[in-house]
């Protein structure tokens, strides 16, 4: 805690240094800076957005300000972004942020808007961000943006933090080229990437479901790869594992995970950001959603191309909140109940592993 307060005081000097100014055309900005501090799938959906700015600014430096552990995805400079990382408690990664600057014609903060002021004191003249009803979140900000009025995915909705609005682009592999990685084994035949975990205990699988699946996909002459985090290879625990299975127990990072789903015939996974890595490597991907909502993470317009596979049930009544990165918005249905709230998840075990193996089915025809 010290040291995350220690951060938020240099943040708040520095800030004071720097005013809001004057609002440039297009055409004249030449910097922009965009900022936010949220978990690998809510950073990763950004990418509608940094693809409008790309659009919108040809010619403009884009800065991306994200958590230092996501930073290595953005190696290949995807839309030509340079990516810096930090980390709200490590005052010395601020301090470098603050210090080495050049000022930012335009800032843009998606998510949480405390990070208006790291915008600020990172010199951005003109920021804009989504409107929030905390106004003292809204205090840095110059220009408040409304939020979609029907139900939009949130990579769709960041894109709009842009204005004026422009024709609907898509995602393609190509836009995001490969990171640079540690070279590791992979697995020698073809496979398919079985995802355990998830950020709430509430979203994980039952194992007789995962064992399921895994004795469909070695039936049909695939190999499977177990994959968890490195805060969730305790799952791995009650899984058999076969002697033919590979198995990667949070021994890789990021963008060797990326080489794994690239080389995989599809990855399967529930709703975390492991899904949406998928996506961004375009390989066939079936999610499990169950407190979540592929309404809200799901492909939406932007990777409508896309192959993926949401596995939910739209009709639970304790889906039923309606809070989306803080705001009350009436067309969000979704669950933020923690594992000791809900010890057994009605709307993940909805999801049976015939839905899967359906999906599977048809993957293969």
């Amino acid at each position: 805690m010290a040291s995350r307060l220690w951060g938020r005081l240099l943040i708040a000097v520095f800030a004071l240094f720097h005013k809001s100014g004057k609002k440039i055309p297009d055409q004249q900005i030449k910097r922009l800076l965009v900022i936010n501090h949220l978990l690998l799938g809510d950073t990763l959906m950004l990418t509608p957005l940094l693809k409008r700015l790309r659009h919108q600014y040809p010619r403009a430096e884009i800065v991306f300000v994200c958590p230092e552990y996501i930073v290595p995805l953005y190696s290949g400079r995807p839309y030509a972004v340079s990516a810096k990382g930090f980390d709200p408690r490590n005052i010395m990664g601020i301090a470098r942020l603050l210090t080495e600057h050049q000022s930012y014609d335009i800032a843009f903060v998606p998510g949480d808007n405390r990070w208006a002021q790291m915008a600020r004191a990172m010199g951005a003249r003109w920021i804009i961000a989504f409107w929030d009803s905390q106004t003292r979140k809204n205090h840095y900000i110059d220009e408040l943006v409304p939020w979609p009025e029907t139900v939009t995915t949130w990579g769709d909705t960041a894109a709009t933090l842009v204005k004026p609005a422009l024709p609907d682009l898509t995602y393609t592999s190509a836009d995001w080229p490969a990171p640079d990685y540690s070279p590791f084994e992979l697995p020698g035949t073809d496979y398919i990437v079985l995802h355990l975990g998830a950020s709430k205990q509430h979203k994980y699988w039952s194992v007789e479901n995962w064992h399921a699946v895994a004795e469909w996909i070695r039936e049909q002459g695939l190999a499977v790869v177990w994959s968890v985090g490195q805060a969730e290879v305790h799952l791995l625990s009650s899984i058999a594992v076969k002697s033919e299975d590979r198995v990667f127990a949070g021994t890789l990072a990021l963008n060797q995970l990326w080489q794994l789903l690239k080389q995989a015939s599809v990855l399967v996974c529930p709703d975390t950001g492991i899904a949406h890595l998928g996506r961004i490597v375009d390989v066939p991907t079936i999610v499990l959603f169950g407190p979540g909502s592929p309404l809200i993470f799901g492909a939406g317009r932007f990777w409508q191309n896309s192959q993926f596979f949401p596995i939910w049930h739209e009709d639970v009544s304790c889906r039923d909140q309606t809070l989306l990165f803080g705001r009350d918005l009436p067309w969000v249905r979704q669950c933020w109940r923690g594992d000791s709230e809900c010890r057994s998840p009605f709307c993940t075990n909805l999801n049976q592993k015939t839905d899967v193996i359906n999906v599977l089915r048809a993957l293969f025809r």
